[in-house]
């Protein structure tokens, strides 16, 4: 009867280890984010001190010969403190820079890849912001600069 009572123990966890999916088949896609209000130079966004600064969409594209892929739920912080999440699409926020100090600041995001037939996964960016007093500070600024545009992200969590 004991070993009975064991073997009824053990179906839950043999359940479990027959139920897990590949851990490996996770999301190949690129996460694009676009922005308004910042100058990138050299992977960092420069930003005019009162000027907003939005990024108007967070979104993937999948590797090519892969399945769809969607973003879900953004959270954004600044400089390692929770700002605010966005649950809509296109996942965009706007800061008001007025009262930003000047120099640098880390502009983290963090959401969910989803991907046809593959495993759920979250996805990390860090963005390097630098919060100037006037568009002089921009380094080139004048030479076809233009403010505003797309930031493109691989993210492979297989790797």
């Amino acid at each position: 009867m004991k070993k009975f009572l064991y073997l009824l123990l053990a179906l839950p966890v043999l359940g479990l280890l027959a139920a897990c999916d590949d851990d490996n088949d996770l999301p190949q896609a690129t996460v694009q984010l676009t922005y308004e209000g910042a100058v990138d130079v050299d992977g960092v966004l420069y930003i005019v001190q009162g000027e907003p600064f939005s990024i108007t969409s967070v979104y993937a594209v999948p590797a090519q010969g892969t399945g769809n892929a969607l973003v879900g739920r953004v959270n954004y912080s600044l400089d390692y403190e929770y700002i605010g999440t966005s649950d809509v699409m296109p996942y965009g926020i706007t800061f008001d820079t007025e009262f930003m100090p000047l120099g640098n600041h880390l502009l983290q995001l963090s959401g969910t890849l989803a991907q046809e037939d593959k495993a759920l996964a979250t996805f990390n960016l860090y963005y390097k912001l630098k919060i100037v007093a006037s568009a002089e500070e921009i380094p080139g600024y004048g030479d076809n600069t233009t403010e505003g545009g797309t930031v493109v992200n691989t993210v492979n969590p297989a790797d």
